[in-house]
């Protein structure tokens, strides 16, 4: 009976052994193949600035600076020769500079030499899940620990532009998070927690790093230990929006060439979760004259989106939080990356504007409109056989409205915090706005929920009259302050 024990037990204790060996020789295998294949397709550059970064961080490290190809956000690895590694896009001298805080700071606090530390504690524990999900956490700990270090004197406009580089690399990577390196831009999952804690947060990072440290022993010692070391405490709470309600203007167009073709009121009501869109006619008279500067989308052309702004605020007496100017190119991209909008369109569609490099045609009926084809139903006014009845800019401020509505019910209430993560990446690259990306968590903590049936669209109230051979929409004011008062406020 003992000898039949004995071989149990000794048969356990080689099977451990054995997983042991192959947990961890897996784990130093992948890390050789990527490295490798990292130094095949990179080269070296010369960079000044992380002399630099060292000098001012008063450190002594080497650090070897290598552009590829085959990542697509920044990392850093190598325990006793360091090497940083940069994907091969045009990066902006502030995005530089957070890249190279962030990674340093890895490296002062030998974060890499923790990587090995976890493999080591993995391939002992190769068999309790525990084990691994924690160690994911402590992964996790650490990255917010480093982004608190860094932002830790920062002023808010400072987090901010930290923030949307980690967006917009976040939007990019499509690289696994690799065994170790350390990444400023690796896991969507992470991003709502890490921006909480990076707003709130003052100098929290060393009792992150001790929590971390501990539960590290902790898993080393014990097999068995609770999945509840780290866990949602740990998220410093976020102060929800002061106003109820919170007014986005979207201009979209040919932004480069100041064309402001939809101007849109987004109001979003945080209480009741349910969103009211009113369309602004870009020839809407402002004032009494009849000088161009008057019309609200030739206020953009000749002037800014200041101009705009200053116009509804004041004028139209509709409050505006934030503004986002969308090109054209912008729009398409955001379509595609949602894989298209089903979208019925009311009628056949043909137009040809060579000078606008303008080419529409669209068939009459439901069909699902990809980036280019939504570019062609919003763009359409008139066309040769057949066109919109009554105003052709109205019609086609209706149809913008459906179309907005129609993406909204289709995509956004479908879609998780990471496809929002990567569309906001996209954005960044198309987009102009003066939205803060610190108050994303808020919102996606706030609107997670919502199933955003509940979307209202409005016309401006009011008529087109022409004079001095030109046409305006007199917006009729009492009617749009009760409107303003029920909806936008």
């Amino acid at each position: 009976m003992r000898n039949l024990y004995m071989g149990r037990y000794n048969l356990f204790i080689y099977t451990w052994i054995v997983g042991v060996i192959l947990f961890f020789m897996t784990g130093l295998a992948k890390y050789d193949l990527f490295i490798k294949m990292l130094s095949r397709n990179s080269v070296q550059i010369s960079c000044p600035e992380m002399a630099a970064a060292l000098k001012e961080k008063e450190m002594k490290n080497k650090v070897c600076v290598r552009v590829t190809d085959c990542i697509d956000a920044p990392m850093m690895s190598g325990v006793f020769r360091s090497t940083m590694w940069l994907p091969n896009n045009v990066l902006s001298e502030k995005e530089f500079r957070y890249i190279l805080m962030h990674e340093l700071t890895h490296l002062k606090r030998r974060d890499l030499w923790y990587k090995w530390f976890a493999l080591f504690v993995s391939s002992i524990h190769w068999f309790n899940p525990l084990v691994h999900l924690v160690v994911r956490q402590i992964n996790e700990e650490c990255e917010i620990s480093c982004d608190l270090v860094v932002t830790s004197n920062m002023d808010k406009e400072e987090k901010n532009g930290y923030m949307s580089t980690i967006l917009n690399f976040i939007s990019l990577n499509n690289v696994k998070e690799q065994i170790f390196t350390t990444a400023m831009a690796k896991d969507k999952d992470q991003i709502i927690r890490r921006f909480s804690m990076i707003k709130t947060a003052t100098k929290k990072s060393k009792t992150i790093m001790a929590v971390s440290v501990i539960a590290a022993v902790t898993i080393l010692t014990s097999a068995l230990m609770s999945s509840g070391i780290l866990n949602s405490e740990n998220i410093a709470p976020v102060d929800k929006p002061i106003k109820d309600k919170t007014n986005i203007l979207l201009i979209g167009g040919d932004v480069n060439q100041r064309s402001a073709d939809t101007i849109m009121l987004f109001s979003f009501d945080n209480a009741d979760k349910s969103i009211s869109i009113l369309t602004i006619p870009r020839h809407t008279k402002i004032g009494n004259d009849n000088d161009i500067r008057n019309l609200i989308g030739d206020m953009f052309v000749l002037d800014n989106e200041e101009s705009v702004l200053d116009a509804i605020q004041n004028n139209l007496k509709i409050p505006v939080d934030y503004y986002v100017k969308l090109s054209t190119e912008g729009l398409r991209n955001i379509i595609d990356i949602l894989g298209g909008v089903e979208y019925k369109v009311p009628f056949k569609m043909e137009y040809e504007d060579s000078y606008q490099n303008l080419h529409i045609s669209l068939e009459k009926g439901v069909q699902m409109l990809d980036g280019n084809k939504a570019e062609q139903l919003l763009r359409f006014r008139k066309g040769k056989s057949e066109s919109y009845l009554g105003d052709s800019h109205l019609a086609r401020d209706l149809t913008q409205q459906s179309f907005m509505r129609e993406l909204i019910k289709q995509k956004v209430s479908n879609g998780g915090i990471s496809d929002i993560i990567r569309i906001y990446g996209a954005i960044l690259k198309n987009v102009e706005t003066n939205f803060p990306a610190s108050m994303i968590p808020e919102y996606i903590d706030i609107w997670k929920d919502a199933e955003f049936n509940d979307v209202k669209t409005f016309e401006m109230p009011g008529e087109i009259t022409s004079g001095e051979g030109m046409a305006y929409f007199l917006v009729d004011y009492e009617r749009l302050n009760e409107l303003t008062e029920q909806y936008l406020k």
